[in-house]
């Protein structure tokens, strides 16, 4: 083929490359290997996205960013993280196959997204964990809604193999405010009111903060996983809160 409209027609109708004839092996073979690596980036954009595609929830990348955006505002104002993780998600997996184990997190992920406000923000954190963003919510809160969250968990039954199965989740919760005195002893801090509430804004160490802010993430997400394993270990199927508890 030698037409130039016709190749350009190809082109145009998706043809990614065009090569001659007789076939030169070595174009050909470096053909391929540029497209084959465009379809890996390709990919890996999707993954990049903030989606997680078996649930519909954020993915943990997107969630943490948005708790990060939210903690990088100039206002000192309440948060709370609930971790969900489902109970015997492995045996479940063994019992049913990884098909099924699928259908669950989709189960799940919907009851999440159904029970939320419109302002709250959801994703699936790490395998069977859904990591639940609370803005403007308080300690007390966010145990109601966790609680909500656990008994329509446990009512709506999945279906699975022509018989219905109860599923049911633990819940681990922790707060910015309500838990501050104990963010401030482990960050070495006055108060975190300073922190958000800027007084000085031009004298005041914006990395610093940064950093600080970011700690503070990951405490908060440390601690909720605390409330978490002590909820598997008191028995699965409740909710916890974090409890400010202070090494002698």
């Amino acid at each position: 083929m030698t037409d130039k409209n016709i190749i350009q027609e190809r082109k145009e109708k998706g043809a990614l490359t065009f090569l001659t004839k007789p076939l030169d092996e070595k174009e050909f073979l470096v053909s391929v290997e540029i497209h084959m690596k465009k379809h890996m980036e390709y990919l890996q954009l999707l993954n990049l996205a903030p989606r997680d595609k078996l649930t519909g929830l954020s993915n943990r990348a997107a969630i943490l960013a948005y708790m990060e955006d939210y903690l990088a505002l100039r206002a000192y104002r309440h948060l709370c993280l609930i971790l969900l993780d489902i109970d015997n998600f492995t045996l479940f997996n063994d019992k049913y196959g990884y098909q099924e184990g699928d259908v669950l997190l989709s189960h799940i992920g919907k009851l999440i997204k159904d029970s939320l406000r419109g302002y709250d923000r959801t994703g699936r954190y790490r395998d069977q964990e859904f990591l639940i963003m609370l803005p403007e919510t308080s300690a007390k809160e966010a145990y109601v809604l966790a609680e909500t969250l656990r008994t329509t968990i446990e009512t709506v039954p999945l279906l699975v193999a022509h018989q219905k199965l109860t599923i049911t989740a633990s819940f681990g919760i922790s707060s910015l405010i309500d838990n501050s005195t104990y963010l401030c002893h482990k960050l070495k801090l006055k108060n975190l009111e300073d922190l958000f509430d800027l007084q000085n804004i031009k004298n005041s160490d914006r990395l610093h903060i940064e950093k600080t802010k970011q700690k503070i993430r990951d405490l908060l997400l440390e601690m909720a996983h605390q409330a978490l394993a002590e909820a598997k270990k008191a028995g699965k199927n409740r909710s916890l809160l974090f409890k400010n508890r202070f090494p002698k």
